[in-house]
């Protein structure tokens, strides 16, 4: 007598159940074992070189060009307007 695990009742003949009922399952192989950590492992890495990845500090004389070369920017926008 065929039973598909959902109770003691036998199976409908002709009637087959979905692959997601199925009450036996096989575990995963290694393979699978290793796809997951190297994602897994590599989502970490990932997140730790952008933790660790910062610009780098800037002097006095480029602050100075950026701050000359944003007050020109605004004084253009300023114009167009």
């Amino acid at each position: 007598m065929h039973t598909h695990g959902l109770g003691d009742k036998p199976a409908a003949s002709g009637y087959r159940l979905p692959l997601y009922l199925h009450s036996r399952r096989k575990p995963m192989s290694w393979p699978v074992w290793l796809v997951i950590a190297a994602a897994l492992g590599s989502i970490v890495g990932s997140l730790l070189l952008l933790r660790d990845a910062r610009t780098p500090p800037l002097s006095e004389e480029q602050l100075a060009r950026m701050h000359a070369r944003n007050q020109q920017l605004e004084e253009q926008e300023k114009k167009e307007r």
